[in-house]
């Protein structure tokens, strides 16, 4: 009976550290997270005159296989000189005209070392940043595009615009005419380093571009190629272009973040749409044609088809019409078992034509246009079996803008498209009736954000869905992704001046933490919400304008924006010293695909970040960092001393249990005579 004792006791102390240790190795779920930083110890600075270190975040661009974020946008700061194999002597004088940057950083996989039951936040490293421009002309970019390969040398492109004197201004052929605003298409080659198949860093080299100058004004919006080949031979990028320069050669005016603005009409004169199909020259022919020892800027990526058009005037007006493109973007497609892609543009205006949305109707709001066009070769997509070529997203006599378009990826024949913006109506009539729409204190309706699936055959609308304020403030969609497996889809964008999203028929309306917020909607491909979460820190934080959402392989949501606050790192106190306000950063966060989980605030969870340097301080290598090598010791430590007390109580239990039940006969004793500890 004694050994029969020990061996429950020691059974169930097996047991009990065997379940221990099954918790134990969980894999952790990872939220990731990154801020930008700002530059100290200016040299020269003049402590009267208010300083600029503000970065803008664009756009981003998801390369799955490699776990890598591509992010552009324009910057102030010589923060991104820091990283990379291009970085600069050290340089840090106050730059007075806007560069680009684009920056690589890895996302986190799942840590299935980590011994955690919960969740874990991991800060992204950067693996290669790079800052360019020159001094005295102002540059900025919208868009990035990255261009796998099947080794492990790649291509990145960027997209952004500048003016005589500024990058790639050399390529302009001598005595043409100069343009008041160029676009450029910046060339990088991209060499990943990897360890057993992991990227652990990166190098870039620029090696050259396309200057685009076909018109006075031109400023370029995005950019796109086949989302399946690999390597992608075409891109395509669509410009808002104008063929007159203004007389007070005024610019296009745009937003703090270096955007155009959201109502555009362009100096008053005629706005138009450029989409032009590129190829990049193979480096063979790049070779032939440098000279040797010659290291100058060079043509790599050169014009194909190129198609212009703009909306015509109303019949009963004179007035310009407004004109504003969001997106293109580049979408598999299926016809009688052949490959039939299409090219979808997506913006607003209050014109009409046959790229945007059809013939003129009555009203003079503006609306969403959504046009196909053929990849081969610009045309208008032929209107054949059921087959529609242009659509409007709008309500009669109420403002609709379309910003952002997305669908799933991975497949051949994409079925759906989604689109995002801000409506002043009611599109979502089966969840939402005109008296729920939010008001201004002007008693004006309010932009409620939204989200509209179509067919992309027919362009039908299948459903839509909105949100609105609480008290009247303005709430627009930015930006949409849909999951790998089609079954869900995110809607992102900002919430306005202290705002907060009202939820229909329920009582968890969400909270502002001040200022401008983000947002970010869930949806199932069926329209059922999943989740609405409103976030952001006492300051201002704004959703890119461009791309700002993509989905990782698992579903979650890996959001791009804009901040003055702590919202992934802990400012330091005089950060805002020298300006009106906090400096720009851009930041990255992950959004849980079940309930919207997010990376700690660092505003909210100060605790959280004290004490801790960041990785990106200066670069560093793949391995763990201290503190999660101690707190894995500590968890090492903990679960066996927790297992020796847990024997010796059970082993001591037993031994005065037995000592006091001497006499009694294996055959009498029963359940009830073990001790409760066993």
């Amino acid at each position: 009976m004694q050994r029969m004792i020990f061996f429950l006791s020691w059974r169930s102390a097996l047991i009990l550290s065997l379940l221990a240790l099954n918790s134990q190795t969980t894999s952790a779920k990872v939220h990731y997270r990154f801020q930008s930083g700002t530059v100290p110890n200016v040299e020269n600075r003049n402590i009267t005159a208010k300083t600029n270190d503000d970065s803008f975040a664009s756009s981003l661009h998801y390369d799955s296989r490699n776990g890598l974020l591509f992010i552009t946008g324009g910057t102030y700061s010589r923060f991104w000189n820091q990283f990379g194999s291009e970085s600069t002597d050290g340089d840090t004088t106050q730059l007075v005209k806007s560069d680009c940057f684009l920056t690589i950083l890895k996302v986190p996989p799942l840590d299935v070392k980590k011994k955690n039951t919960g969740s874990v936040d991991k800060e992204m490293k950067i693996v290669y940043a790079k800052r360019f421009g020159t001094e005295n002309t102002p540059e900025a970019c919208s868009a990035v595009m990255y261009m796998p390969s099947i080794g492990n040398t790649a291509r990145a492109v960027a997209l952004g615009n500048t003016e005589e004197g500024g990058l790639l201004t050399s390529l302009r052929n001598p005595g043409s005419r100069k343009a008041s605003m160029y676009g450029f298409m910046m060339d990088f080659n991209i060499e990943l380093q990897k360890k057993k198949g992991t990227v652990v860093n990166a190098s870039g080299k620029m090696k050259g571009g396309k200057l685009m100058y076909d018109f006075p004004v031109q400023y370029p919006i995005a950019m796109t190629s086949d989302p399946l080949a690999v390597p992608a031979k075409e891109m395509y990028t669509v410009l808002l272009a104008s063929p007159f320069h203004s007389e007070d050669n005024q610019k296009q005016d745009v937003h703090p973040d270096l955007t155009l603005t959201d109502e555009t009409i362009g100096n008053g004169q005629d706005l138009r749409v450029v989409i032009e199909m590129s190829r990049p020259i193979s480096q063979a022919t790049l070779d032939y044609e440098k000279e040797e020892g010659e290291d100058v800027v060079q043509e790599t990526i050169v014009g194909g088809w190129k198609r212009s058009f703009s909306p015509d005037l109303s019949s009963i007006s004179d007035v310009m019409p407004k004109l504003r493109v969001s997106d293109l973007v580049y979408v598999p497609r299926m016809s009688n078992d052949v490959r039939d892609d299409i090219l979808v543009l997506t913006g607003t205006t209050n014109g009409h034509g046959p790229e945007f949305g059809g013939p003129e109707t009555t009203g003079n709001s503006d609306y969403g246009f959504v046009t196909k066009f053929k990849s081969t070769d610009g045309d208008i997509d032929p209107i054949t079996g059921g087959s529609v070529a242009t659509t409007r997203v709008g309500v009669t006599d109420a403002e609709v803008s379309i910003h952002g378009i997305c669908f799933q990826k991975g497949i051949v024949n994409v079925e759906f498209i989604y689109v995002v913006g801000f409506t002043r109506g009611l599109l979502d009539n089966t969840r939402m009736q005109d008296y729920q729409l939010s008001r201004t204190k002007a008693n004006t309706i309010s932009k409620h954000a939204f989200m509209t699936k179509l067919k992309v055959r027919t362009l039908e609308q299948v459903w839509s869905r909105q949100l609105g304020s609480q008290d009247g403030e303005h709430i627009i969609g930015h930006g949409c992704d849909v999951s790998l497996d089609g079954s869900t889809v995110y809607l992102a964008g900002t919430i306005k001046d202290g705002g907060s999203i009202r939820h229909i028929n329920d009582d968890g309306d969400s909270k502002s933490s001040g200022g401008d917020d983000l947002f970010v909607a869930s949806y199932s491909s069926g329209g059922n919400e999943n989740f609405i979460k409103q976030f952001g820190t006492a300051e201002d934080d704004t959703f890119a304008r461009g791309k700002g959402i993509v989905c990782d392989e698992d579903g979650n949501a890996i959001v791009l924006g804009n901040t003055r606050g702590s919202m992934m790192r802990l400012r330091e106190d005089d950060e805002g010293k020298f300006s009106d306000a906090n400096p720009s950063d851009i930041f990255v966060m992950s959004i849980g695909k079940e309930k919207g989980k997010i990376p700690s605030i660092a505003e909210k969870f100060p605790e959280m970040y004290s004490g801790i340097v960041s990785i990106n301080s200066v670069p560093t290598s793949d391995k763990p960092s201290g503190t999660s090598v101690n707190l894995f010791v500590i968890e090492i430590v903990a679960i066996t001393t927790s297992c020796s007390i847990m024997l010796f109580a059970i082993g001591y239990t037993t031994y005065n249990y037995m000592k006091n039940r001497k006499g009694v006969s294996a055959g009498s004793t029963n359940d009830e005579d073990i001790p409760d500890i066993l």
